[in-house]
């Protein structure tokens, strides 16, 4: 016994040094399954990264339908799945909505992580939205204020495969510009030989690939409410609710009241108390500029994807948080730069109308015809670029 007490200590030290060991192989390998052999570094701009699409004149053919085949009978985004979701327009079937949806944006998602310790998911993110055009042309084509969010888990190689073709398709006068509706199918149209080339390797992509998730923003009561919340979707088909970070919650709702020069939003489950702040016109005006310079830096935290991820932040807080930080900074002239993104390799530069629109929720995507591309999402295109660059450090 006394022998084996001498012992006790050596052999706690051989372990933990074997613990260590196998850690370290771990994150050896999470290292290579991150920067494999197949994800040689390349060189992307951030409309190669997310694609936004215009919208067309006459017809929605161009664009990518919910139902869309990918060629194994499998649609783009189920009609069950759809209908497991909340509302997505009030008073209106989700069976129904389901056959306007159309992909109005894309974006590529080379590291996801469901937790700051896990490996990388690589994805393709389909937004989709109800698209409403008149066959005449006399009026503008315009969406719905909802949307629907199409998440699919890509292998490493498929992922691999689809920046190939991203590049392949690339025309030769291209330049790199602030993320807007993308430059070459404005000029070339949704006929065109590069929407038809990217379309063919987004729906190949994700015949690759599983649908993970699918998330929705719903319109309800009179056009200032929203609800938002969505499923995961396993691989034989079924659903489980998503919880809305920080709660049990399965929906978050937001519920907007304006006057001409004022505002109050309302969101369920609470955000961020020092946050909440920024929801408020009224009590923004009368706080103090400490109080308003940390609900801005709250707000800068979610605007930056190196701090702030959907798995700790609710969809709401997400969503309005550029309409409220651009309203303080511009009608109460406090701005803070704790923690706000920012990179050297591209142009940031968001179109400012109608970010400021407080019920102007899009991400990527349109408000009415309006096209919109949020910070948040600029952010995370420009993060995801430069991890597809090579580049894994933080800006």
């Amino acid at each position: 016994m006394t022998a084996l007490r001498r012992l006790a200590p050596l052999l706690l030290f051989v372990a933990a040094c074997a613990a260590a060991e196998e850690e370290r192989d771990d994150a050896a390998e999470r290292a290579r399954a991150e920067s494999g052999p197949e994800l040689s570094a390349t060189t992307l701009a951030l409309h190669e990264v997310a694609f936004l699409y215009p919208l067309p004149a006459k017809d929605d053919a161009g664009l990518i339908a919910a139902s869309r085949d990918l060629g194994d009978g499998r649609a783009l985004l189920p009609l069950v799945v759809t209908k497991r979701l909340g509302s997505i327009v009030a008073g209106e079937p989700n069976e129904l909505t389901h056959a306007s949806l159309r992909v109005v944006g894309v974006r590529l998602e080379p590291c996801f992580r469901a937790a700051r310790d896990a490996a990388c998911t690589r994805q393709i993110r389909f937004v989709l939205q109800p698209v409403s055009v008149d066959p005449s042309g006399v009026l503008p084509t315009t969406t719905l204020d909802a949307a629907v969010h199409v998440i699919y888990d890509l292998p490493r190689e498929a992922f691999a495969e689809l920046v190939k073709a991203i590049v392949a398709a690339r025309p030769a006068d291209v330049a790199s510009a602030p993320l807007d509706v993308h430059p070459v199918l404005a000029k070339e149209g949704l006929a065109g030989p590069y929407a038809r080339a990217i379309e063919d390797a987004f729906v190949g992509a994700a015949k690759r690939g599983d649908l993970s998730r699918v998330t929705f923003l719903g319109l309800r009561g009179r056009g200032n409410e929203w609800q938002l919340g969505g499923v995961d979707v396993a691989r034989d088909g079924s659903t489980k609710p998503l919880t809305i970070p920080a709660s049990d919650a399965r929906i978050q709702s937001f519920v907007l009241q304006r006057g001409t020069e004022s505002f109050s939003k309302s969101v369920v489950p609470a955000v961020d108390a020092d946050l909440a702040l920024l929801f408020d016109s009224g009590k923004a005006t009368a706080a103090s500029r400490d109080d308003v310079a940390r609900a801005l830096h709250v707000a800068n935290q979610i605007e930056n994807p190196t701090l702030r991820s959907s798995e700790d932040t609710g969809c709401a807080a997400c969503h309005t948080v550029a309409s409220s930080r651009l309203w303080a900074e511009s009608t109460l002239g406090v701005r803070d730069d704790r923690d706000r993104f920012v990179s050297s390799s591209f142009d940031l530069t968001a179109r400012s109308r109608p970010l400021g629109d407080p019920s102007a929720l899009r991400a990527l995507g349109y408000f009415g015809s309006d096209p919109v591309v949020s910070p948040r999402a600029i952010h995370d295109t420009a993060l995801a670029a430069r991890w597809i660059a090579g580049d894994r450090n933080t800006p």
